[in-house]
């Protein structure tokens, strides 16, 4: 499966939990709603994540879905994201570097 920043931190995010979580929740931990469902549905499909709908929804509250890590699938998306991490901790070094954002001892900008 394909790994960008948003899929290496919903991906984290459902790891830390290791149960069932919702959607919704997952969204807020991410801080995105939109992309976090297309990135869960990505996941399904790939087979990374199991689903399922969570009973007991009435009239007054909508139905909740739920997701999490297949067990099978917990090596592979640690070492996924890992993989990502290593690939993208260079270029943030860079970009923090021509931009002026690296900081001395005492939190001053540098340059």
């Amino acid at each position: 499966m394909k790994m960008d920043s948003k899929t290496a931190l919903v991906t984290r995010v459902l790891l830390s939990e290791r149960e069932w979580m919702g959607g919704y929740e997952v969204s807020l931990a991410v801080n995105s709603i939109a992309s976090t469902y297309a990135i869960l549905t990505r996941m399904d499909v790939a087979g990374w994540i199991e689903t399922c709908w969570l009973p007991g929804s009435t009239c007054e509250s909508p139905r909740r879905r739920m997701y999490r890590i297949r067990p099978e699938y917990v090596d592979v998306a640690l070492r996924s994201v890992r993989q990502w991490d290593k690939r993208k901790r260079p270029f943030d070094r860079a970009v923090g570097y021509v931009l002026g954002a690296r900081k001395d001892k005492k939190g001053k900008r540098n340059g």
